[in-house]
């Protein structure tokens, strides 16, 4: 019996395993924000009628990342409250911080504050140049203070997010204001119990003719931050002279000058101090009533009679 061949053949399923492999894209940076701050040093004149304001610039810085918003607050300064204070030792200067110049909405701290008293913002992630921002620096007028330095720091805070929803602290620097106040004097002449008016540096005393006891006056009033030394000098040595003529017996009337009723001698030639006063006075200054009585005409020679005095302070401490 004739075997047959029997043939054997084994396939061999070859395959190539592939790994499927995910790249994931670049991850994206977080938002990096700071904070830049310019101090302050307003100019300010306490006699004034005007409130100082003044726009205070800083930025927030985005050095990288993707975009975010961010806000600042503000916190008290020295102060315990947002009753804000410069302060030179035990005197203080009021001041106020809010967001624009409108004065509506004080700038607070985190805990304090609603939407509106804090500034926000956002940033794309192409921005990377600093987002210019403002505040707004207020102090009231009519402050009679000492001369000196006055200061006060108040910490701002840069926060990632949003003031009502999730946020991190970003950074955090303190702005500092300094002012320097100087001794500051200001006198006027007025009618007899007027106000205190700066614009009113002048009185004129007409007594028509002139009659030996007639006696006319006004009011000097004077407001200061560092006391004071009022003089009174006299073109005539005390006395007034017929215009146009050398003087003379018989062209000079003697008059009597009285400030506060305290009689003045005005007959040198070199200023007489006439009154003085220390420490800060109010706005409305402090006043001093001046009289003049014409003294005796006699055997006068007839004509127009005057004298010029000019009146001057100065600071004393």
């Amino acid at each position: 019996m004739t075997k047959g061949i029997v043939r054997k053949a084994r396939l061999a399923l070859l395959g190539a395993a592939a790994a499927l492999l995910f790249s994931p894209g670049a991850a994206r940076a977080a938002c990096t924000l700071g904070l830049t701050l310019h101090n302050a040093n307003p100019s300010y004149s306490m006699f004034n009628d005007t409130d100082l304001g003044l726009l205070v610039d800083f930025e927030v810085t985005h050095g990288s990342g993707e975009a975010c918003s961010y806000f600042v607050t503000f916190s008290y300064g020295g102060s315990a409250s947002y009753d804000r204070r410069m302060a030179k030792g035990g005197d203080l200067l009021s001041y106020q911080l809010y967001d624009t110049a409108s004065k509506t909405n004080v700038l607070k701290d985190k805990i304090d504050a609603t939407n509106n008293e804090v500034l926000a913002g956002t940033v794309t992630s192409e921005e990377t140049s600093p987002e210019h921002l403002t505040f707004y620096l207020a102090m009231p007028s009519h402050q009679i203070k000492p001369d000196g330095s006055y200061s006060d720091t108040v910490t701002m805070t840069l926060y990632q997010g949003t003031l009502g929803g999730s946020n991190t602290q970003a950074d955090s620097r303190g702005f500092t204001i300094t002012m320097i106040l100087a001794k500051q004097i200001e006198l006027c002449l007025v009618d007899t119990g007027a106000a205190f008016d700066p614009a009113d540096t002048a009185q004129s005393l007409a007594f028509g003719v002139l009659v030996e006891g007639a006696s006319l006056g006004f009011d000097t009033r004077v407001r200061t931050n560092a006391g004071y030394s009022m003089t009174m000098v006299s073109a005539n040595h005390g006395k007034l002279k017929l215009i146009g003529q050398s003087a003379k017996a018989s062209t000079t009337v003697d008059y009597a000058l009285k400030v506060d009723d305290v009689a003045k001698d005005l007959s040198g030639s070199t200023a007489v101090q006439v009154a003085s006063g220390s420490g800060q006075t109010t706005t409305s200054g402090i006043g001093h009533h001046v009289a003049v009585t014409i003294g005796s005409v006699t055997g006068k020679a007839a004509g127009n009679y005057e004298d010029s005095i000019t009146i001057s302070v100065s600071t004393t401490e």
